[in-house]
């Protein structure tokens, strides 16, 4: 009975900690979208700066110069959403296979412990026969 308790104590822990690393992913998500919020907004305040500045000089928002400037400014902010999208679901995809494994790992202790509790309750038995068969010869 020891045997099956600890079983089931070793996946229920395996459990838990596979549903934490599930959170963590969950949180971390949360955050890379937060965080590319505030990247866009950072960005889109940067080239609201940079037309009025250039408005302010005199120079022409639709000039060559002034689309290349503002070309890059977009390009750059795409690029961090995508740099930050990437290292998001990479720890995402190692927090993910972390609970797979937690959980993996679980069942694999508690059946081995049961298998011990049933080799152990075989090994009496076997010892129980064996001295009962010495008793009647």
């Amino acid at each position: 009975m020891q045997g099956a308790q600890q079983a089931d104590m070793q996946r229920d822990t395996a459990a838990l900690n596979a549903r934490t690393a599930e959170n963590q992913a969950i949180d971390l998500e949360n955050a890379n979208v937060r965080e590319k919020a505030d990247a866009r907004m950072i960005a889109s305040h940067q080239l609201s700066n940079q037309r009025a500045i250039a408005a302010a000089k005199g120079i022409s928002l639709d000039s060559d110069s002034s689309l290349s400037l503002f070309d890059t400014t977009s390009l750059q902010s795409q690029f961090q959403d995508e740099r930050l999208d990437y290292n998001s679901n990479q720890k995402t995809k190692s927090l993910n296979q972390s609970a797979d494994f937690s959980r993996y790992e679980g069942n694999a202790r508690a059946q081995n412990s049961r298998i011990g509790a049933a080799n152990s309750i075989i090994s009496g038995a076997g010892t129980v026969a064996a001295n009962w068969y010495k008793a009647t010869e």
